[in-house]
């Protein structure tokens, strides 16, 4: 799960455009915090790092809460867990150590191979992304395509800075 939210840094930004190009929407981080969570029973800790993530488009209240951490202290299942704004669940991944798909519960969310953000465009094409519902992350970059709640409109990732 690191490879696809490492980059959700201070300084970070991205840039998504709709299929029709007629809206654009940038994600940037601020509020970034750190703890360490440990796990006695295996003698093991690793930090869980939370964040508000901006937006336009994404999310109606054009800010969400991100926890990129553990099951508790659990550190062999990491956790993906986001809320709305107004303190309301929004998404929620899990993935372990051991396995390479994203889950939720009984729901699983694959790796999908040489994946095209734009349709018959070969520049866009990532060769590893998971999609869990509406959301495309891929490997290094994290999102890089999403459909808004209550819309049907795709946007894909364009334009980025990891510092």
């Amino acid at each position: 799960m690191e490879r696809y939210f490492r980059n959700y840094i201070p300084g970070a930004w991205w840039v998504y455009l709709n299929r029709d190009s007629t809206k654009r929407d940038s994600i940037w981080v601020d509020n970034f915090k750190t703890k360490t969570i440990t796990d006695e029973d295996n003698c093991l800790s690793a930090n869980e790092v939370s964040f508000d993530m901006h937006n336009q488009f994404l999310e109606p209240t054009q800010k969400l809460k991100v926890t990129i951490g553990f099951n508790g202290s659990d550190l062999i299942t990491n956790s993906y867990e986001t809320y709305d704004g107004d303190g309301k669940p929004y998404t929620f991944l899990n993935a372990r150590n051991d396995s390479s798909s994203f889950y939720l519960g009984d729901s699983i969310f694959p790796i999908i191979n040489n994946y095209s953000l734009w349709y018959g465009n070969p520049d866009y094409i990532l060769p590893e992304v998971v999609k869990a519902g509406t959301l495309v992350f891929a490997p290094d970059f994290g999102l890089v395509q999403y459909v808004p709640l209550n819309s049907s409109d795709t946007f894909s990732l364009i334009k980025f800075h990891l510092p």
